[in-house]
């Protein structure tokens, strides 16, 4: 789902960035910075899950 988000945003970017500018923030410019296969994910269950509630919400 990082993977997906992080790609939509790239795309997003191109296409249109004047209309998604205002819509991020400069936590998701941390959050999707890297592919998702460059950094690891939260330690411990509660964390990853917190993480992907995240993820899910920005996407």
């Amino acid at each position: 789902m990082v993977e997906a988000v992080r790609a939509a945003l790239n795309a997003l970017a191109a296409a249109a960035p004047s209309w998604l500018a205002p819509l991020i923030s400069g936590q998701w410019c941390e959050r999707y910075d890297q592919r998702a296969d460059s950094y690891r994910l939260p330690k411990g269950e509660q964390a990853r899950v917190e993480h992907a509630a995240v993820v899910g919400q920005d996407g």
